[in-house]
């Protein structure tokens, strides 16, 4: 890397890790000094250097090498938290103390919502005496930490009391044991992992931002493509009223995009298009007006449920997948009086924000909500205890995406009034309020916003529409969720657009290059001016105006929609006119170009990750719509088609052929390591690993589960078989976790012939079984077993063969079905016999995901295998 790039950091920061992990100190020594000539101002390399330092015992020089990589990256949590827990080591240090709490009050500024801070800097406050500081943070924790069991909680509210009190001491105690019993909870871990890197040298993970600077983008020819009117065409010519939201979205699962409008006007009705191939056709009536909808699958029944909020309120229906949608009971979420009545309350969004495997629903209005999914047909507000802070604005449009790219989904909204906010995640249920601090200015009246990955370098960027009073704004994402302001494209193309109110806008591919151009849909301020645009992507990342490839009659619009409803290969136009109609414009063309379009089963995947890799054309893009839409260009298909499921987890479609349409549904994920062992004509398969040590996983109860640092499991002799002289064992890592061995052993048992022996493999909650070694002769099958049905199923129960031998309905969440029982009729023991069961299976775990779901609903109370006797 050092030769490949020798004006970049990255090769000799990584060097240096290199060295250091292999106690090499003084090669580690010289590659970091090196790496300092290239890049002075480089934070990475002086953390490096620091730790250099504290492993050859110079604490001085760590500690300037840690407080300048602060001041060159002062927004870095580790770095700032590095310096502040030295500080905190110098307990007799008066003014190192009052170096912690600076410090610490900079991390709390930046992470409001990490209880590690929080507790660090509560203590540091009472040690100094500073008495009501202190109680501000341990009100913070009070009301951070409402939900933790009071068995906990009572020694945060003693710490309280005796701050009253003015019992310094006495409160500090107390804190620390509240730090201590929190330890173990998942909001303290995720407060270290947002701290901590508990890995000795901390390579340095990407190029310089300069470093793109210097690699020329390709420009991308355009191809003759141009925009249809076929409204009367495809039957939409006579819908009267006024239209306040139009989309697309296959009710019927026939493979065609349906179309559905709203209207918040009295006599309008709200209606649903069947796409019939190339005509739509009305076929519902919804009986419910309308200002916002979304569709989602929100009872997992593969097709998409309808939520619809306006003046009478709000209404979820249910779809019986043949197009009849039921209004679902029970179900209530505040009416208009909340929704701002300017801007129509702006959109609802399904998003799984606390990523436990369903949607929940995020509101607009005068105010934004959330309300949480309980997987059994109950939304609950979680507002208040999402929210940081609690006092949240209305917003006149939302968008979902992983913007700081932390693996968690957040949500950009732009404000009522002036500016935007991003709601980033800090997970456990929480987002915090960012405004400022993402570099965008706030001093815009934002009204709409299209947000993905308009350079193709894998993070979300934005458009923020305006009201015309200033102009539209593009932005660059710096790569951590930061934002720059993109001048590459304000002043020959944006500038044309000056003076339109923005009512909507979408990232989309017309002309399938590879690249994302910009639709642009208002009003014009001068009556005869144009206030619909479209803008192409050169692939540099520059935008130009293509606005002459639409009819020339669409001068203003309101809300538009984007989607292949001709299944083609290109992308079509809907959008609402100044007459309350639809206009629907087909693209002819822009299927020149290779593409590849990707449906996901699971929720439609609202919210995962979709990246493509062909050739030299990269794309990331995040499911919001039933069809994610790829352009390939020239490419003739794609090497790799990636997906990140919102629990994290990655599936991989290898060179899928383009010009298609990808069916993706979520495979039931494996747990642990697999074992293999050679057989003597190949791998064979024994079984997984490890169950009993998670780390980091979450029990339906809310807390850490336990883990057991020994595993064993049983190899069959006969299975084993030499390689070479040797015996050949491997254990693979199924990509979606990462395993961690100290030690493995193969332990040779030498029984007598004709018996069998086993070990107890079973996961269970503490205490966990001893190893044990079981030896048994004589080994009797049941005399006859039934299952809760009756059924005998004695047979399936002798051959260990990977088959269940009671097959069940998938049930709401992998690893749970319906409670089910076989009944064993054993052969009569004599009393003086001991009687051992031996039973051997497959148990598909649930993971953190799952269990947060399961804490939520508790009607669904899953259990470990037992026997009653």
């Amino acid at each position: 890397m050092v030769n490949l790039a020798p004006d970049e950091s990255i090769g000799y920061g990584n060097l240096a890790v290199a060295h250091l992990r292999l106690k090499q100190h003084e090669e580690a020594e010289v590659w970091i000094k090196r790496g300092l000539e290239v890049e002075p101002m480089d934070s990475q390399l002086h953390f490096i250097l620091a730790e250099i330092y504290q492993s050859r015992s110079r604490a001085t020089e760590a500690v300037a090498a840690i407080q300048e990589a602060v001041k060159l990256a002062p927004d870095d949590l580790e770095t700032r938290y590095k310096l502040a827990r030295h500080y905190l080591s110098q307990r007799d240090n008066p003014d190192a103390m009052d170096e912690a709490i600076l410090h610490l009050r900079e991390l709390r500024d930046r992470t409001p919502a990490n209880v590690v801070v929080l507790l660090k800097l509560a203590n540091a406050f009472l040690r100094r005496e500073q008495v009501e500081e202190a109680k501000r943070i341990c009100m913070e924790l009070n009301a951070l930490l409402w939900d933790t069991d009071e068995e906990f909680l009572k020694y945060l509210k003693q710490g309280l009391l005796l701050i009253g009190q003015g019992d310094t001491k006495g409160a500090a105690r107390y804190i620390q044991i509240f730090e201590n019993v929190q330890k173990r909870s998942p909001r303290y871990q995720q407060g270290i992992g947002e701290l901590v890197t508990n890995i000795l040298g901390h390579p340095i993970e990407s190029f310089s931002s300069g470093f793109k600077a210097r690699i020329k983008a390709k420009q991308t020819l355009p191809i003759r493509t141009n925009f249809v009117d076929v409204t009367q065409e495809v039957g939409l010519g006579n819908l009267n009223g006024t239209r306040s939201k139009i989309l697309l979205t296959d009710y019927d699962n026939d493979g065609n995009l349906d179309l559905y409008t709203t209207s918040a006007v009295l006599d309008a009705e709200s209606n649903l298009f069947r796409n019939e191939g190339r005509q739509f056709v009305r076929t519902t009536t919804v009986g419910h007006r309308g200002d916002t909808a979304a569709f989602a699958d929100l009872d997992k029944d593969g097709d998409p449920d309808l939520y619809l909020s306006g003046d009478e309120g709000s209404t979820l229906l249910l779809n019986d997948g043949a197009g009849n949608f039921t209004e679902m009971t029970d179900f209530a979420v505040p009416a208009s009086d909340q929704r701002s009545k300017d801007h129509g309350g702006g959109p609802s969004l399904f998003v799984d924000y606390d990523h436990d495997g369903d949607l929940d629903l995020f509101t607009t209005g005068n105010r934004v909500e959330m309300y949480r999914n309980n997987a059994d047909g109950v939304f609950s507000d979680v507002s208040d205890q999402t929210f940081i802070p609690s006092e949240r604005p209305g917003a006149r449009d939302a968008r979902l995406g992983d913007f700081d790219d932390d693996g968690d989904l957040d949500l950009l909204i732009a404000n009522d009034g002036n500016g935007c906010t991003l709601y980033t995640n800090l997970r456990q249920g929480k987002m915090q309020a960012l405004t400022d601090e993402i570099g965008v200015s706030q001093n815009h009246v934002f009204t709409a916003i299209a947000v993905s990955d308009y350079d193709n370098d894998g993070d979300i960027d934005l458009f923020l529409a305006t009201d015309g009073e200033t102009p539209h704004q593009l932005y660059r994402n710096r790569g951590d969720g930061t934002y720059a302001p993109d001048g590459r494209s304000h002043e020959e193309t944006l500038n044309d657009a000056k003076g339109v109110h923005g009512l909507d806008a979408h990232f989309l591919d017309y002309d399938n290059d590879g690249f994302l151009d910009l639709w642009l849909i208002g009003t014009p301020k001068k009556g005869d001016g144009r206030g619909v645009f479209l803008f192409r992507n050169d692939g540099t990342g520059r935008f130009t105006d293509a606005s002459n490839v639409l009819p020339n009659t669409i001068r203003s619009g309101g809300e538009g929609t984007v989607g292949d409803y001709d299944n083609d290969g290109d992308l079509d136009l809907f959008l609402t006119d100044s007459d309350g109609g639809v206009v629907a414009l087909r693209n002819e063309g822009g299927n020149q170009n290779s593409w590849l379009q990707v449906k996901l089963e699971n929720i439609d995947g609202i919210g995962a990750k979709v990246e493509l890799k062909a050739g030299e054309l990269y794309q990331m893009k995040y499911v919001t719509d039933p069809i994610t839409h790829f352009g390939l260009g020239k490419e003739k298909q794609a090497d790799v088609l990636r997906v990140v499921w919102t629990n994290g987890v990655p599936q991989n479609v290898i060179t899928p052929k383009s010009n298609q349409l990808i069916l993706e549904k979520q495979v039931l994920k494996g747990s642990c390591p697999f074992l293999y062992v050679y057989d003597g004509a190949g791998y064979q398969f024994v079984t997984d690993l490890l169950w009993r040590s998670p780390l980091g996983m979450v029990t339906p109860g809310g807390f850490l589960a336990a883990a057991e640092t020994a595993d064993y499991v049983k190899i069959s002799g006969e299975l084993m078989q030499p390689k070479a002289g040797v015996y050949s064992l491997q254990i693979t890592e199924e990509l979606w976790e990462t395993a961690y061995f100290d030690m493995v052993k193969l332990l040779a048992v030498d029984h007598p012939a004709g018996t069998q022996i086993f070990v107890d493999e079973k996961y269970t909650p503490p205490p966990f079984p001893d190893f044990k070694i079981y030896t048994t002769k004589e080994i009797h099958h049941p005399r006859i077993a039934l299952d809760h049905h009756g059924y005998d199923v004695s047979e399936a129960l002798k051959a260990v063969d990977y088959r269940y031998a009671i097959e069940h309905e998938p049930g709401p969440f992998q690893g749970v079905v319906d409670p089910h029982f076989i009944v064993l009729d054993l052969e009569d023991v004599p009393d003086d016999l001991g009687l051992t069961l031996f039973l051997t299976g497959w148990i598909f775990p649930t993971d953190t995901s799952i269990n947060l779901a399961l804490s939520q609903n508790p009607a669904i109370n899953p259990h470990f295998p037992y026997l009653q006797v």
